[in-house]
């Protein structure tokens, strides 16, 4: 005969104290241990007490289990070792990956920097340069202070406001459009 039970289906609220004066009765306690396990939605209540004789344990089985405690039966059985069962393996069926994101600042390596977009590039119908900025070029070079090319005689006219004007006519892009 065993010097411990099992007591199962405890009120949530069950304490130690509460435990030790319903099993006295029937011997004197060593050990009273309360387990809370939460499953899923449910959470289930038990309890191990072992006492420091074997005479009444058994006494304590049969007239215990079933009896009333707090708003529940509760159920009483000599405890039984813990027995290794084989792991089981997971279900693969509701297994849901992990889903990794980047930690910021985590990676190792610098990021490449992207290549500057490309700015386009314009032929500058006077001397032929090819330029970024065609308006910087043609102020900065062609204002009067050169000759035109053969056959386009508009260019470097100015307008009466002092801006370039458009080849083919005496005005600038700015008078045109107002």
């Amino acid at each position: 005969m065993k010097k411990d039970i099992f007591v199962g289906n405890l009120p949530l609220k069950t304490t130690e104290q509460q435990l030790r004066q319903a099993f006295s009765p029937y011997g004197k306690i060593i050990k009273c241990e309360i387990i809370y396990q939460q499953i899923a939605l449910r959470a289930r209540t038990f309890a191990f007490i072992k006492f420091t004789k074997k005479s009444k344990v058994e006494e304590a089985v049969k007239e215990m289990d079933g009896h009333a405690f707090g708003n529940r039966n509760i159920h009483v059985d000599f405890a039984h070792p813990k027995r290794q069962r084989p792991r089981r393996p997971p279900n693969l069926a509701t297994f849901t990956p992990l889903r990794l994101r980047p930690i910021p600042g985590a990676t190792t390596q610098p990021k490449p920097k992207p290549p500057p977009a490309p700015t386009p590039v314009y032929e500058c119908k006077q001397c032929g340069a090819r330029v970024h900025d065609l308006y910087q070029h043609i102020e900065a070079n062609h204002s009067g202070r050169h000759p035109p090319k053969k056959g386009n005689q508009t260019a470097g006219r100015r307008c009466p406001c002092g801006n370039l004007a458009v080849p083919g006519d005496d005005r600038c892009y700015t008078c045109m459009s107002g």
